[in-house]
């Protein structure tokens, strides 16, 4: 039985929920790509703050995505309009635009 995570792994609970690196693209540009590459429209879209937590007054916008072929697997967007977005799949976040079309592109 596997009681802990791979030597210098870290649990998923303990990562950070946004990448400390600047996304390539921002969220208008990562909302196109999704409907492109045939994942259509999100499945929620709210107000969040910056870690991508709901918030009624957020001063951003969260979208969820769910893969076409296994909807339990989702992908969530967030960020303001203009700025690098931050991406976060179910193994942490995405840090680029190549990444994330490895994601999505496999159905």
């Amino acid at each position: 039985m596997i009681t802990s995570p791979p030597h210098g792994a870290t649990p998923d609970t303990a990562r950070p929920a946004t990448s400390a690196i600047a996304f390539d693209a921002t969220f208008e540009q990562v909302a196109k790509h999704m409907r492109t590459v045939g994942w259509g429209s999100p499945a929620e879209v709210y107000r969040c703050d910056a870690r991508g937590k709901h918030r009624a007054n957020g001063s951003r916008t969260c979208a969820v995505w769910r893969r076409p072929s296994r909807p339990a697997a989702q992908l969530s967007i967030w960020g303001r309009q203009g700025e690098p977005a931050q991406v976060r799949y179910w193994a942490g976040p995405v840090v680029d635009m190549a990444a994330l079309s490895r994601i999505t592109e496999s159905r």
